[in-house]
């Protein structure tokens, strides 16, 4: 009886192993004994080397076992950028938990109907996005193209074979911690499995580059699924669609991408900033033949246009709403969200409207705006559009006609429900007299582009306040509790990215700049606190002002620790905000969170 308790420590070991082989959607138990457990067991009587042996064994599967926990924790919980041994496997159950809890759809509406049974729902979203996705859109007219003078450039190194090396290169590039596709295979089981999918791959791109894809149609399905923009969302155009493509059809669009990313900055105009990464076209479908027309206009090969077009023409796509497919629906409307080759072709067709307006202003149509120190008329963002213009009468309607000839040829149509004019030094009279012209609403600066203020003067910490409150949402304080001194000042610094990336092209730190310049955001009235150190300057204000983020990146190893270089670039600007709701510092020698590989950060 004395290796009772050793034994039954083993028993508990090898049951937890068969729960975790059998692991599947449901959620997983999640709760291992500490490794300190097993030491204890070992110490409370004599032991012999062969138990010392098991006991090394039992704490080698148990260690596995919790590392493999953590690791499907983190999957479903889908938060960029950290690692398993950033936080703890609590720390992904809560955040996996709270996206369930947050992305389910109970019911959806549009207009009079309502759809609470997963067929009903099923139909209408299929319905709702059939004008947008399934018919196909017929065209009043096409454009020349020819007259507008595209730049050429040598494309015919984008017709050539590919090697092994490319495609590996597509598949590192691939962000492992997005979900899969109907495949359910994610990124990262490419990437270690490689050695023996390998050849299984490069076989089947071989067919498609060969043109045998009478077999793509398999392989080129993808999900289409509903997240809420805000909180108790039903009604549908509440919903933002993300498409999950099967990971075949996503890895041969990437090649494509790979080889026509070098070629944009020759094929586009300086005015249009997204070339484009990580950016989704969610709202805008262009027709395929105006696709193709421009293709062959900017001297793409035949074999290239093969290829985008069996990808295109063989796509298929399911809605998946809380976890389950509907019946598949065959699109007809050119490109498509979710694959990385999508976003390319798109800038291409935009790029013809900036075209469109140089156009205009060459043959006097409209008047430039070099007299006023404007190089271009049009900023581009992808699907995000800045037009500037006098108020006349005349250049709104040459505006409004260009805007709708493109729409007609394209399929690219202006929502002016969405968009908003914004006078400039415009006096009441010239603006009453375009106001019909507009047919959008009329707002004063500053107002909002790509989700952040757009104005003409210095911002405000009212101007701020909305960004700000964006980002402290983000920085929880049981988030902090639950992960390492290094997964906090990552997470930081993603969130600085996310939040500045559509302001500034390359410099996320200009847009915490314009945080310092204003001496910080408005206090909120209920329960603010002041924190000290207002009179601080440099890097160390970005911990002062904002609590949630110095709880993040503060150092619970020493007593004091500069902060100099913990942000990078984003830390030479400060944040600052109130803190009435927000959430405490942590506090100085508080023990690391479970699964932490480090507490401390390394030496300055």
């Amino acid at each position: 009886m004395e290796n009772y308790s050793l034994l039954m420590g083993a028993a508990a070991v090898m049951k937890m192993a068969v729960e975790m082989a059998a692991v599947s959607m449901e959620k997983p138990s999640g709760h291992f004994p500490a490794p300190a457990v097993l030491d204890s067991w070992v110490l409370q009587d004599s032991v012999r080397v062969e138990e010392v042996a098991l006991r090394q064994l039992l704490k080698r599967r148990l260690l596995g076992l919790a590392s493999l926990d953590r690791t499907i924790a983190r999957q479903r919980a889908r938060v960029a950028g950290v690692l398993d041994c950033d936080a703890s496997a609590q720390f992904f159950r809560i955040q996996s938990s709270k996206r369930l809890h947050r992305n389910h759809i109970g019911c959806l509406r549009n207009g009079d109907r309502v759809a609470s049974d997963q067929g009903a729902k099923e139909t209408l979203a299929t319905d709702f996005y059939a004008e947008l996705l399934v018919r196909p859109r017929p065209r009043d007219h096409d454009l020349n193209l020819a007259a507008l003078g595209l730049p050429q450039v040598d494309l015919s190194s984008l017709d050539a074979n590919f090697s092994e090396a490319e495609v590996w290169a597509a598949v590192k590039e691939m962000s492992a911690n997005k979900s899969p596709g109907p495949d359910g295979l994610s990124w990262e089981f490419f990437r270690a499995f490689w050695p023996t999918v390998k050849m299984d791959i490069l076989e089947a791109i071989q067919a498609v580059f060969l043109g045998k894809d009478q077999a793509l149609e398999r392989l080129n399905v993808a999900y289409l699924t509903l997240l809420p923009k805000r909180d108790g969302a039903t009604e549908l155009k509440d919903f933002r669609p993300i498409s999950l493509v099967h990971s075949f059809a996503k890895l041969v669009a990437k090649i494509l991408a790979l080889r026509l990313a070098p070629k944009m900055a020759e094929l586009i105009g300086d005015n249009q900033s997204a070339f484009i990464r990580g950016r989704c076209i969610q709202d805008n479908v262009c027709v395929l033949a105006f696709l193709l027309s421009i293709m062959r206009q900017r001297g793409f090969g035949s074999r290239w246009i093969r290829w985008i077009v069996a990808l295109l023409r063989t796509a298929s796509t399911r809605f998946l709403i809380n976890g389950c497919a509907g019946p598949p629906f065959i699109h007809a409307r050119g490109l498509r969200q979710g694959d990385p080759l999508s976003p390319l072709l798109f800038v291409l067709v935009m790029d013809v409207l900036a075209a469109m307006f140089l156009a205009a202003e060459r043959t006097g149509a409209i008047r430039d705006l070099s007299a006023v120190g404007l190089k271009h008329r049009v900023s581009l963002y992808a699907d995000d559009m800045v037009v500037f213009a006098r108020p006349e009468v005349c250049e709104l309607q040459a505006i409004r006609d260009i805007l709708g000839c493109f729409g007609s040829a394209s399929g690219l149509e202006v929502n002016f429900t969405k968009s908003t004019a914004a006078p400039i030094r415009c006096s009441p009279a010239a603006l009453l007299q375009v106001t019909p012209l507009l047919d959008c609403p009329i707002k004063a600066l500053p107002t909002t582009y790509l989700g952040l203020p757009l104005t003409v003067r210095k911002l405000t910490k009212t101007d701020l306040q909305p960004v700000i409150d964006k980002l402290a949402a983000k920085l929880a304080f049981w988030k902090a509790r639950l992960m390492s001194w290094d997964g906090r000042v990552g997470y930081v610094q993603i969130l600085q990215r996310k939040y500045s990336r559509n302001w500034v092209k390359s410099t996320p730190g200009v847009f915490f700049a314009e945080l310092q310049k204003t001496g910080g955001v408005t206090k909120r009235d209920h329960g603010a606190r002041h924190h000290g150190g207002a009179a601080e300057e440099g890097p160390r204000r970005l911990l002062t002002y904002l609590p949630p983020a110095k709880a993040f990146v503060e150092n619970p190893c020493t007593e004091s620790h500069d902060t100099e270089n913990l942000l990078g670039s984003a830390a030479a600007n400060p944040i600052s905000g109130d803190s009435g709701d927000r959430l405490h510092t942590l506090r100085r020698g508080e023990s690391s969170p479970e699964g932490s590989t480090s507490s401390c950060p390394p030496p300055d």
